[in-house]
């Protein structure tokens, strides 16, 4: 039985030398079976010099583990995995230690681990749909029924938007019987459309695979609404003083929803933009109001605000919203805390943009990008470049330069793309010295190229140059033209792929896809593919929607894919 747990590292610790080294603190990212196959996932950023890392894992039950990698300037990934022999709860601490520094940088974090006796481990995927697949139900329980004739009830843990995960099921109790909890389809006023499924066994890693999902339609004659609110932040971003959150309502019931109320709270000196697109727009005691007439089907709504520049880095902000309608069926999921983390210029050397990871592809929308740099180094800078290539799919044209920190020089050379800024004689102070002083920006605007489609994504990466040292490459911004159909989770790298709808293949792009599940609509699965270059061959599926499962080493994303030949 393995027992494996994603973990990232939040401390920050600058040397004397000018090395800083980002190490983080324990999480359980993915939260499906972590009893039984979860990833103990270290992310170590080096910021300087190359330097042998080690990490010493002491897992608790009287074993250690000592894992060494070179570290690189930015971000070095390591996975450590261990099998415990007996199930229980282990106390278990991490330390990494620096060649380099000859010391240890972060002592003896605590990390627990559950771990199940090892015939618990099964585990499958599923879901609940309505029947027009316009809401997947993500609390909804299944009644497993085994070859013992004994019935569990299990709800599930949140996998992605579209199927869930379910554990805890013994391997050895096959065939399993499986069908929607009917308290739960009384409740809700649904009648279970799919017939019963099976798990027949289950693979070497304890997932029953091929099992499907479930459809559910209304009772005749229900007339009960279930009105939900949820809401995805796509940045807070201080030194903008700008900052921005998506609010997603729907209605899970079998009546008509009219007149929905939402309002959404805002701390102190947050101030809502005035977005003409919310109806009925009203801001009164730190309370954003507005009116939806007739919420027939899932709505988006994007919102704006202003707040401080002095805003800390990482302070952690909510904002409560709330729908209301008359005759509820289900208050729980009528409020929900849209929260995210401030983003301050302390974070060096990295490319923002002021809108969500996903666009409207009927929309051509403006975008406002910044580049940031920070000289973490021991000795000023006399010269920084800057040069960005801007995407094909903005309108090189458009372009302005709206704000820089320094005076600066620039050149758009239309035939490559490439807009170089140089800041000459600028002394850019070591953060060692003075941290204010050793950091600047770029703050430009630029519009979208007319005529992009569904699936076109907008993909930019800045190269920073100080003096005579090699390039320092930001992170890839990547904005993708979709029609949504959930929430995305935003809490790892956002994958596109493109084009989409397709006719024949798709490309993945930022990060390394390495293995590809699809689904149908029922969620059968009809492709599983491992994959080494980031683009998939489509010849063998029919037209119609699917739902890509895109597998990296830091976790898994699902989009939805049009196949139209």
């Amino acid at each position: 039985m393995k027992v494996l747990l994603l973990v990232f590292v939040s401390f920050a610790f600058r040397l004397a030398h000018g090395q800083v080294y980002n190490v983080g603190s324990p999480a359980d990212t993915i939260p499906a079976y972590p009893q039984c196959s979860h990833q103990i996932l270290f992310s170590v950023s080096v910021s300087s010099n190359p330097d042998l890392v080690t990490i010493s894992m002491n897992w608790g039950d009287g074993t250690t583990t000592d894992s060494s990698f070179v570290g690189t300037p930015g971000n070095n990934w390591i996975l450590i995995q261990h099998t415990y022999t007996e199930p229980g709860i282990y106390n278990a601490t991490y330390s990494v230690f620096s060649q380099l520094l000859n010391d240890n940088f972060v002592e003896n974090i605590e990390v627990d681990f559950i771990a199940l006796a090892s015939n618990m481990c099964g585990y499958v995927y599923s879901g609940v749909y309505q029947s027009d697949y316009s809401y997947i139900y993500q609390d909804a329980p299944l009644d497993f029924t085994g070859a013992d004739g004994v019935t569990t009830t299990i709800y599930p843990t949140e996998v992605e938007y579209y199927q869930q995960a379910y554990g805890g099921l013994d391997i050895n109790n096959t065939p399993y019987s499986i069908n929607v909890n009917e308290a739960w389809l009384d409740e809700n006023q649904l009648v279970q459309v799919t017939g019963t499924l099976t798990i027949s066994s289950f693979n070497t890693f304890g997932e029953a695979v091929n099992v499907g999902g479930f459809l559910v339609e209304c009772n005749p004659g229900s007339s009960e609404t279930d009105a939900f609110i949820q809401g995805i932040v796509w940045g807070f971003i201080a030194v903008l003083e700008l900052g921005g959150f998506e609010v997603y309502v729907g209605n899970n019931g079998c009546a008509d929803v009219t007149n929905a109320q939402i309002s959404i709270e805002f701390p102190d000196d947050f101030i809502p933009i005035n977005n003409l697109d919310l109806p009925n727009f009203n801001f009164v005691d730190n309370t954003l109001s507005f009116t939806v007439v007739n919420l027939d089907e899932p709505q988006i709504f994007p919102i704006t605000f202003n707040f401080p520049g002095s805003t800390p880095v990482g302070t952690f902000i909510c904002f409560p919203a709330t729908i209301t309608v008359n005759d509820d069926l289900n208050l729980m999921n009528n409020v929900f805390d849209i929260c995210g983390e401030v983003s301050n210029s302390y974070d060096p050397n990295d490319k923002q943009v002021n809108h969500p990871a996903n666009i409207n592809p009927d929309e051509q929308e403006t975008f406002l990008y910044q580049i940031r740099f920070q000289n973490d180094g021991n000795y000023p800078a006399l010269n920084v470049v800057v040069r960005d290539t801007i995407s094909e799919n903005l309108d090189l044209s458009t372009f302005r330069l709206l704000e820089t920190s320094h005076p600066v020089a620039y050149q758009v050379n239309p035939s490559t793309r490439e807009i170089t800024f140089t800041f000459s004689a600028i002394w850019l102070e070591s953060s060692e010295v003075d941290l204010e002083a050793s950091q600047g920006f770029i703050l430009y605007e630029i519009d979208e190229a007319a005529g992009l489609v569904e699936g076109d994504a907008i993909e930019n990466t800045a190269h920073i140059f100080f003096d005579f040292n090699p390039a320092i490459v930001t992170n890839t911004t990547v904005i993708t033209n979709v029609y949504p159909v959930g929430v995305i989770e935003n809490d790892k790298p956002q994958l596109s792929m493109y084009p989409n709808p397709t006719s024949s293949a798709v490309t993945f792009s930022g990060a390394a896809v390495q293995k590809v599940v699809i689904y149908d609509v029922l969620g059968q699965v009809v492709l599983t593919r491992n994959i080494n270059n980031n683009t998939l061959s489509l010849s063998g599926l029919t037209n119609g929607v699917y739902f890509v499962e895109m597998h990296t080493e830091v976790g898994v994303q699902t989009q939805r894919l049009v196949v139209n030949k």
